[in-house]
This record gives C-alpha cells, sequence and structure tokens, in this order.
C-alpha cells in the first residue's frame, strides 16, 4: 500500500470516529503486522477481513485513486456482496458533506 493512502485512510477513518461512528479500518491493524512476518498476501488476511466485516452493518470505501485495482478492496467487496452488506463509496473530496450527512446507524438509530 502506498504511504499516502494509508495516511489518506486514516485522516479519513479519525474524522469518522469523530462523528460517533464505530468504525472498523482492517488495514490499520494488518499492515503494521507484516513488520512481524506475517504474510502480506491477501488470501491469508482473507479469514480476518471476513471476521471484522460479519460484526459491520456496511463498508465504506474511500475512492482514492487507484482503489479499484486494489486486490484487498475488491476481495472485502466480494465478502460484503456475500454477507449482503451494502458497500458505501465516498469521494475524498466530498467526505466532509458526507459526514453531515444523517444515515441510518442500525434499527432505530440515526446520526
Amino acid at each position: 500500500m502506498r504511504q499516502w493512502r494509508l495516511d489518506a485512510a486514516r485522516k479519513a477513518t479519525a474524522s469518522l470516529v469523530r462523528t460517533g461512528l464505530i468504525v472498523l479500518f482492517p488495514i490499520a491493524h494488518s499492515y503494521p503486522l507484516t513488520q512481524y512476518n506475517l504474510a502480506r498476501d491477501g488470501r491469508f488476511w482473507q479469514r480476518h477481513d471476513r471476521a471484522h466485516l460479519e460484526a459491520c452493518s456496511e463498508m465504506a470505501i474511500l475512492t482514492l485513486d487507484g482503489w479499484k485495482e486494489g486486490t484487498g478492496v475488491n476481495a472485502e467487496i466480494r465478502i460484503a456482496a456475500q454477507l449482503r452488506l451494502p458497500v458505501l463509496l465516498i469521494d475524498p473530496t466530498r467526505l466532509v458533506r458526507w459526514l453531515r450527512t444523517p444515515r441510518p446507524l442500525g434499527p432505530g438509530r440515526w446520526r
């Protein structure tokens, strides 16, 4: 993963958390662990991604340049589809507006 993408995703995640959303950012968990001789191969991490997504009510993708080519994000999209999770695409240039838009947080709950 390119450093600028990681930095942009971290900033966006922090913005989401600040609004009170419960956010899981898998790459923030897995990427630093690869320095301890864990596999960088997506197949290794798919089991973890599935377990994380099973605990989620939706999946959001920050549509940074190159996101469509990412093998990891594409695998996560397939898992989300299997779990019937909505997949939200967030344009980084419109993140602030997206954060201000009321959205359901689950049955009977709105932000």
